[in-house]
């Protein structure tokens, strides 16, 4: 019984990939050809492309190669309020710093 659910979560598992890929290969030679002039892919191709969509970006929340958003999280709850309220007003600092030059070197560009 335990075998028989195994080959069957594989199966299941072999036809969902293969219709992400099928979809995959389907949007992309539907849509990018015509709209960035790219080249058509075949099937191995699009199942290299959500293979490598899948280590870089994940399939979702908490799953990434990335767990910056995880790890801020669990830091935030150990925070007391007046840490939480110190830590945003630094973000807020730095937000309106890079806004700044960045409008400063925008604006000293465009009278050029």
């Amino acid at each position: 019984m335990i075998v028989r659910t195994k080959f069957m979560h594989l199966g299941l598992f072999i036809v969902a990939l293969s219709g992400f890929t099928v979809a995959t290969m389907l949007l992309w030679n539907w849509l990018l050809p015509n709209l960035l002039g790219l080249q058509t892919i075949s099937f191995w191709q699009a199942l290299g492309l959500l293979i490598l969509s899948r280590l870089l970006f994940g399939w979702g929340r908490g799953m990434s190669f990335f767990h910056h958003h995880r790890g801020m999280r669990s830091k935030w709850a150990k925070m007391t309020p007046e840490e939480r309220r110190e830590f945003s007003q630094k973000i807020r600092h730095h937000k309106h710093f890079w806004d700044d030059s960045y409008q400063e070197e925008k604006g000293a560009n465009s009278s050029i």
